[in-house]
């Protein structure tokens, strides 16, 4: 049979059934329409494939194009403005978040190894990562602030830190102890907080703005700040 004569045929049985036949006498209603005989159910019948292919071919309405055009352009808006991400730790009584592009790993604590003739507030020793030795730093530290952990290299690292952050460096990779990380925090740069008076001041400006997160105010890191003083201290 010819492709011209099966669609003469075709649009000939489409003349004779109404739409919403397949309701009405097909597989769906009472099961007399004649042309089941030959198609056994609806989905192979000529009348529901145009059907369905006019459904699909039409126009949508206004109204349709204009919620989902809202709905999108809200969602946009909305993934725009998480367009940084940091990791949320705890280093003694503060907490703090350093950009994740900075962090390359975050490990479980190791044992420090104190450098002969180094008896700065920074450099801590040296510390075994996965067969990688690192020079070890002090966050606490390079940001000025005393308290518990601050300067003691080895007995406090044993006694608070249990995470150890990797953070990369442009002169290489550094490890730096914690004493709890949390997670990543996303967030937009008009979501930052100014610093209060009391803590803009920190040494090569390592601090950028208070974060939201959670019920806590997080101090957000600058890390190309930080790394400055951190490797200063290690020339």
């Amino acid at each position: 049979m010819s492709d011209a004569i099966q669609k003469s045929q075709s649009e000939t049985v489409i003349q004779e059934f109404s739409e919403d036949c397949w309701n009405r006498i097909g597989v769906w209603g009472d099961a007399t329409c004649p042309q089941l005989v030959k198609y056994f159910h609806c989905r192979s019948c000529p009348v529901f494939k145009s059907a369905a292919s006019r459904l699909l071919d039409r126009e949508p309405p206004q109204e349709y194009l204009e919620h989902w055009a809202r709905h999108f352009a809200a969602q946009d808006r909305g993934v725009a403005r998480l367009t940084e991400s940091a990791v949320v730790f705890r280093n003694g009584d503060e907490w703090f978040a350093l950009p994740s592009v900075s962090v390359v790993e975050v490990g479980v604590k190791r044992v420090i190894h104190a450098l002969p003739h180094r008896r700065g507030s920074i450099v801590m020793g040296i510390v075994n990562i996965r067969g990688e030795l690192l020079v070890a730093v002090s966050l606490a530290g390079a940001l000025g602030l005393g308290g518990e952990g601050a300067n003691k290299p080895t007995s406090d690292h044993k006694e608070g830190a249990t995470r150890v952050l990797v953070v990369k460096t442009k002169s290489g990779r550094l490890a730096m102890p914690v004493h709890e990380v949390t997670g990543l925090v996303r967030y937009g740069l008009e979501e930052l907080k100014p610093l209060p008076s009391t803590v803009a001041k920190t040494p090569g400006n390592c601090l950028r703005g208070l974060l939201a997160y959670g019920q806590r105010t997080i101090r957000l890191l600058d890390a190309e700040g930080l790394f400055v003083v951190l490797e200063r201290h290690l020339r």
